[in-house]
């Protein structure tokens, strides 16, 4: 057999192998915790918190500035085991969002949006 193809064929066995073994969260949620969606924050240390999800090994985080429609700045794009993070951002309207990850499957983004205004501390409406 020539070698080349059966390379290609262990490949395939072992992603296929992978994907059975792995569960299927493209249709799970991930819900945000903190900030709430919506709101005005008074700090610039601002703390990230979101409801894990079964079968989920990491998490996308990524925070943008203004929004993702049109984003001015990508402030963060990180990959975490974890269920909270912590950043400083300067004053300004933000979007965040999380996705949970495993090996073989992603879910679809949840996104929330915020500002920080270290003279207000409130829920607006969009």
């Amino acid at each position: 057999m020539n070698k080349n193809l059966m390379y290609a064929l262990v490949s395939i066995l072992f992603i296929s192998c992978e994907q059975i073994l792995e569960e299927d969260i493209q249709k799970k949620e991930v819900e945000l915790i903190i900030p709430a969606n919506g709101i005005r924050l008074s700090m610039q240390n601002v703390g990230f918190l979101w409801e894990g999800i079964d079968g989920a090994e990491s998490y996308r985080l990524q925070i943008v500035n203004p929004d993702f429609t049109v984003p001015q700045t990508l402030v963060l794009d990180t990959l975490i085991h974890k269920k909270s993070f912590r950043q400083y951002l300067d004053l300004g309207k933000y979007e965040w969002r999380v996705r949970a990850e495993n090996s073989a499957y992603q879910s679809d983004f949840t996104t929330y949006v915020f500002w920080v205004d270290t003279l207000n501390s409130s829920r607006i409406s969009k």
